[in-house]
């Protein structure tokens, strides 16, 4: 009788075991959490100053124009008024802080153009960041600017 108690015993002390040992594997890392929320069709904001310019609003100039951001760290654009700020295709991904861990509040294109976060929920992305315009006449160095962009989903 000691021996199937004590059997018994065993039995459940390596279920319980391997119970507590086993790890969900399907957790999301927080890398693909953050890729999840800015993955979307986002177009231009309906909201007075949507897009602005050194905090001049410059919506109008931006009508129409969509980016379409992906998982696998691609984006596409649709009615870019200005193919140097907005390219039609790129990649990006989110900034590495120096210990290799990630910034989710910084985004990095492929064309160098750091991007800030400012907002990021389902519905609304809004990007800050400064862009500097080449100057053609010779005379002067590029332009710096700062432009933000609000987005809401499509």
């Amino acid at each position: 009788m000691k021996k199937i108690a004590y059997m018994i015993s065993a039995v459940v002390l390596i279920l319980t075991t391997n119970l507590i040992a086993c790890k969900d594997d399907d957790d999301p890392s927080a890398l693909e959490i953050e890729t999840n929320k800015i993955t979307d069709n986002w177009v231009i904001s309906g909201d007075a100053a949507a897009v602005t310019l050194d905090d001049y609003d410059v919506s109008s100039m931006f009508e129409g124009f969509e980016v379409v951001i992906k998982s696998d760290k691609t984006f596409t654009t649709i009615g870019s008024p200005d193919d140097d700020l907005w390219p039609a295709s790129g990649t990006w991904e989110f900034l590495k802080n120096s210990d290799d861990s990630y910034n989710f509040t910084k985004v990095i294109r492929n064309d160098g153009i750091e991007m800030q976060i400012m907002t990021l929920t389902q519905t609304q992305l809004m990007l800050k960041f400064h862009f500097e315009a080449d100057s053609n006449n010779g005379r002067t160095e590029g332009v710096s600017a700062e432009y933000v962009f609000n987005f809401e989903v499509k």
